[in-house]
């Protein structure tokens, strides 16, 4: 609920859709203007699935930007077809399921190998974290320096849902996370989390984003 007059607006980074056209990604970044106010810049990630009137929104997670998104590095270029697409019917359930468990793999990883090193096994290629109150992490290597974390730093997350195509060549998860400070605090958010299944088989995030919460009532 904005107050009257204010626009928002959505400046996608990357759009992909699945073999099959049952399953969109969409991620990038948005602007605030309200009359009378500092515009308010952020970031954003959306999965869509296709309904019977279109393109209906599965899943969407902001958060925010300190100014205007700086320019994406020459390198990221237009998604590149990873070899995997194909028509061909899948199992939609299977792959949503195979999905889940990399991610909480993933977590799993997180604290076992250090947060760097797992950010950097799971990123695809040409993935990219946007950071909440911070900017965009574009790449393994630049998302393994961002997540190294100190001694006493601890981040794990635990999925909780989301959706894959039928073709299993794309997907999206969504759950709640737990960072930990040296001192012992917790800090709770929600992060969601743009998958594409690479050649190999390994499913691999192509965007994530997470935002921060109260903690857990109880």
């Amino acid at each position: 609920a904005y107050p009257a007059g204010t626009t928002l607006s959505r400046h996608p980074l990357r759009a992909d859709v699945s073999a099959a056209g049952d399953l969109g990604l969409t991620f990038g970044h948005t602007e605030i203007v309200t009359p009378g106010a500092a515009t308010t810049y952020g970031k954003y990630v959306a999965a869509w699935t296709m309904g019977a009137d279109g393109w209906e929104l599965a899943g969407y997670l902001p958060n925010a930007s300190p100014g205007p998104p700086a320019e994406a590095p020459e390198w990221y270029h237009d998604l590149v077809d990873s070899g995997v697409r194909s028509a061909e019917p899948g199992d939609a359930a299977g792959a949503l399921a195979d999905v889940l468990a990399a991610d909480a793999a993933f977590s799993s990883a997180s604290v076992a190998e250090g947060t760097g090193a797992a950010f950097y096994r799971y990123a695809h290629r040409e993935g990219i974290v946007l950071l909440n109150g911070s900017g965009v992490a574009y790449g393994p290597d630049v998302i393994r320096q961002v997540y190294t974390l100190p001694a006493g730093y601890e981040l794990r997350w635990v999925p909780l849902g989301g959706a894959a195509a039928s073709t299993g060549d794309l997907a999206f998860t969504w759950g709640t996370y737990e960072f930990q400070l040296p001192s012992g605090a917790v800090s709770h958010g929600k992060y969601m989390s743009l998958w594409e299944k690479e050649a190999s088989g390994a499913w691999r995030f192509v965007a994530d984003a997470g935002n921060t919460n109260p903690a857990p009532a109880g």
